[in-house]
Parts: C-alpha cells; sequence; structure tokens
C-alpha cells in the first residue's frame, strides 16, 4: 500500500501547498520500506509546498528509528534536524525499542536542554514495564533537564514549561510514584511563575499567558480545584483569545485536560461562552465543543449529546 501510495504522489506537482501535503505523508508511509522512493517525493519541493519537506523529514526519521537507528542518526546528521518540538524525542522514543542503550545515549546527546529532558523521559517510558526505578529515574533525570533550560527564547516562550509538563505526562504514563511531585517541579520551572509575562498572537494580539496553561495541563493530573482555578485565571484573558483564530492555540492546552478532570465545569464554561458570530473568522464556542466531543466521547455519552446538539443545522464548520 505504502508502494502504491508513493506512485500516485510522485504524479502530483511541487509547488501547492496541497500537493506538498501528500508527497510528504507518502513519503513518511513509504521511507521505512523505500527510502530512496520516499526522498525522492519531497526532492525539489517549492513555493507553498516547500516547508512540507522538513515536515516529513522529521516524520520519516522517527519512522526509521523504530526500524534502522543507525540509519536514523544518519540522516539526523545529513539533514540538520534540530528538533525543539518534541520530534527529536519522538526519535529516540521509536528507537528505544529497537536499542535502548543507543536510543538513550542519542537522547542525552540532543542539543536541546528542554527536549533532551523530554526525550530522556520517552525513553523511560519505554522501560516501565520491565525495570520501573531505572524508568522512574530517566523521567526524574529528564525533568532535572528541562528544569536546567536557560535559553532567552525557551523563557519567552514558555517553552521550559512545556517540556517539563511533557516530562510529567511521560511519567504519568510510566506510573511515577510521586506524579504531585513531578508536577509542582513542572509548575515552577520559570523564576518569575508569580508574574504574568504576555507575548504577541500571530495577528498582534495580546496572548494569554502560556504559562497558565501549562498549569492548567499538568494540574488536571493531580488536583482537579487547582487546575480549575488556574483556568479561570487564564480566562481573564479570554476577549484576547477570541479575536482571531489564533486564539484556538490559547485553548487546546486546556480544554481536553478540563473536560477529563471536571467535565461538568467545563460543560458549564462551554454554553457559557457568548455564541460565534455567523461568517465569523472566530469560532471559539464551536471549537470548544468540538474538543469537548472528543473526550466525552469516551467518558460520558448523556453529555456528548448535548454537546453534539450545538451543531444545528446551518452551524458553519471551523
Amino acid at each position: 500500500m505504502a508502494e502504491e501510495a508513493g506512485e500516485l504522489a510522485a504524479t502530483l506537482g511541487t509547488e501547492e501547498w496541497v500537493d506538498g501535503d501528500a508527497r510528504s505523508e507518502a513519503a513518511m508511509a513509504l521511507a521505512p520500506v523505500d527510502l530512496a522512493a520516499a526522498r525522492a517525493l519531497i526532492d525539489g519541493l517549492s513555493g507553498h509546498a516547500e516547508s512540507y519537506a522538513s515536515m516529513a523529514q522529521h516524520g520519516m526519521v522517527i519512522l526509521i528509528a523504530g526500524v534502522d537507528p543507525e540509519q536514523a542518526e544518519a540522516l539526523i546528521e545529513e539533514w540538520k534536524l534540530q528538533g525543539g518540538d518534541g520530534q527529536l524525542a519522538a526519535v529516540a522514543w521509536a528507537m528505544a525499542a529497537v536499542d535502548l542503550e543507543r536510543a538513550l545515549a542519542f537522547a542525552r546527546g540532543i542539543r536541546d536542554q528542554g527536549e533532551r529532558g523530554y526525550a530522556l523521559a520517552c525513553v523511560g517510558l519505554r522501560l516501565a514495564d520491565d525495570d520501573r526505578a531505572r524508568a522512574f529515574d530517566l523521567v526524574d533525570e529528564g525533568m532535572g533537564e528541562a528544569a536546567a533550560e536557560t535559553s532567552r527564547i525557551a523563557y519567552d516562550l514558555g517553552r521550559t514549561g512545556e517540556m517539563g509538563t511533557m516530562v510529567a505526562w511521560a511519567g504519568l504514563e510510566a506510573g511515577h510514584p510521586d506524579m504531585q511531585g513531578l508536577v509542582l517541579r513542572a509548575m515552577s520551572l520559570r523564576p518569575d511563575a508569580g508574574q504574568a509575562t504576555r507575548g504577541r498572537t500571530p495577528d498582534g494580539s495580546p496572548a494569554p499567558d502560556n504559562r497558565l496553561e501549562m498549569r492548567a495541563k499538568a494540574l488536571a493530573f493531580v488536583d482537579v480545584p487547582a487546575a480549575r482555578q488556574v483556568i479561570e485565571s487564564l480566562l481573564m484573558g479570554l476577549p484576547a483569545v477570541a479575536t482571531g483564530r489564533s486564539g484556538y492555540h490559547y485553548v487546546h492546552m486546556w480544554v481536553g485536560p478540563a473536560a477529563v478532570a471536571d467535565p461538568e465545569w467545563t460543560l458549564e464554561f462551554a454554553r457559557g461562552l457568548p455564541d460565534d458570530e455567523p461568517g465569523g473568522e472566530a469560532k471559539l464556542k464551536l471549537w470548544v465543543y468540538r474538543r469537548l466531543a472528543d473526550v466525552l466521547a469516551m467518558t460520558d455519552e448523556e453529555q456528548l449529546d448535548d454537546v453534539l446538539d450545538y451543531w444545528a443545522p446551518g452551524t458553519p464548520a471551523m
């Protein structure tokens, strides 16, 4: 099937985004079985399609790492892949399934300190069934690396807290015995934790405090009332969130965890949002209901019916 997808993708153009998307998806599927053909699909992408080459390279390396770790590392070097958003941690995770010690060495060699921490936790997660003590040690080591991230870029973007939260997630999945300690450490990574530093969204409007999103997501694991309190603080910036499509990014960090932690409260919040303007670009209420539906589909079918009722005939899709 991967070969057939590759053959079809090879007939597409190389400049439009839709062609770049299709070529990159086919290249990732094909990479573990025919790397040369996969590379040919993304060579020469240009114009709107050019950004899909890098996306495909990261995806290809992750898939290859689970089959041929040495080849994956060679491609990372050849393509100069830097990671920074979890891609290299995903490589470590895939690699650990076939060569644990190599994956551990790879994780410790990741240049970005925050991602290095997350990668160590991912390798630890692979060990959770066979060597829990070592798994928990790696999660703790990962949190230490994430906490030591001091670059100004990571500080400004709140990425230190983000990687710390991802380490805490890995600890949760591994069954770490001190989840509250991990979460509290993830929450306290920034030295100005009591202050609200705000950036700008792509459309120029003020961005809600990224750190609060991370706290809400992490706290939902262990302390529902505290998570709700942090979310309510975050919602003080809601007018800025609701001004454009960029606002959706600043809601997704907490809607899902909040729906798991306290579905009644989250549903009450969703119902209280102002209705989306017909034909308007911002569809915040619709988006929140869609996230709620994702969670309730697995946890509460009765409330899911209430959520789905929001999609009345003629409701514009986001």
